[in-house]
């Protein structure tokens, strides 16, 4: 799996469609897929509280395929989702930052 990782408006999602059509695979974004599950993120963490959201957001992320080819958009916080967020999350993040199929995306100031 490529995980694309960065602040929002990086270009994760735009540049793994790209990617995913490219390489035939599927594309995932995380922020979409929570969306499926649990409906607004915005109203999920008013709602539920932040510690909330990113226990279901790691619980999101582990429902999907971690050896099928696919291309992940994570969500922008995930990398920094505080440790006590889920008993694996530190497992997942030191997994996702060792693989070399991961990315980190930076937005730019330039225009071109």
């Amino acid at each position: 799996m490529i995980h694309l990782i960065g602040p929002g408006g990086a270009g994760k999602s735009t540049i793994g469609r790209v990617i995913a059509d490219l390489l035939r695979c599927p594309f995932h974004d995380l922020d979409r897929l929570f969306e499926e599950r649990h409906g607004d993120i915005d109203d999920f963490i008013r709602l539920r509280g932040y510690a909330a959201y990113a226990r279901s957001n790691v619980e999101t992320y582990q429902a999907i395929e971690p050896d099928s080819p696919a291309v992940l958009a994570l969500s922008s916080g995930f990398m920094t989702h505080p440790e006590n967020a889920h008993p694996e999350l530190q497992t997942i993040r030191r997994s996702i930052a060792t693989q070399p199929s991961t990315f980190v995306l930076l937005p730019s100031l330039d225009l071109e």
